[in-house]
């Protein structure tokens, strides 16, 4: 469910500020082909993705009880415990959201959670258990250029540092691994900064 549905819910919630209040997604942000043209994504498969959020509105009763349609047409999102989840700075989502897609936000999600589990401390990790997360064949190499170019894009954003290695195979020979040595939960600001320079570089003429 840590799709690029569930980053935009998240991203567009609304917040009371009370303590074990959830957060609200209101109905006018919730119009599934608005959010749909926002994310380059179907209108159907937007609600089909909100279906699956949500709790008793499918009638197989496989929903994941993230989401809830209150009679107002908003959307109250589900208080997570913090034993189950883990929260990726809002700004960072967002940008996730905008710039990338589903695939990228599940990778980004799984290998932060990993490195909060680990405490912070390097992990290995392979291709294959990063396309089982996604959702794609793992018995072949010829879709191995896709993590490639997902974790490409996460190091040039600088949400992730990894380095790559060799140990035994247990098949013979050896065999490449990789590991996270560093990862980021926020995203640096390029064009705030530049717009920063711009400033003072005017306040010194």
């Amino acid at each position: 469910y840590w799709d690029i549905v569930y980053g935009y819910i998240q991203t567009n919630s609304e917040w009371d500020g009370i303590p074990e209040h959830p957060r609200i997604l209101p109905k006018k942000k919730a119009i599934f082909t608005k959010v749909g043209e926002y994310l380059g994504l179907s209108r159907q498969t937007v609600g089909k993705h909100f279906k699956d959020l949500e709790n008793s509105q499918k009638n197989d009763g496989t929903g994941l009880n993230l989401i809830r349609k209150l009679e107002n047409g908003d959307y109250e999102i589900a208080v997570l415990d913090a034993e189950v989840a883990t929260l990726i700075d809002n700004n960072t989502l967002r940008v996730l959201t905008s710039a990338c897609n589903e695939h990228t936000i599940s990778i980004y999600v799984y290998l932060f959670s990993r490195w909060k589990a680990s405490q912070e401390q390097e992990f290995v990790f392979t291709y294959e258990q990063l396309k089982k997360v996604i959702g794609i064949g793992y018995d072949s190499t010829s879709n191995n250029y896709i993590i490639k170019d997902i974790l490409n894009v996460l190091c040039l954003m600088e949400l992730l540092e990894i380095q790559a290695d060799t140990e035994l195979s247990d098949n013979g020979g050896y065999k490449t691994i990789f590991k996270v040595v560093k990862m980021r939960d926020s995203v640096t600001d390029k064009v705030a900064e530049a717009l920063e320079a711009r400033r003072v570089k005017n306040l010194d003429k």
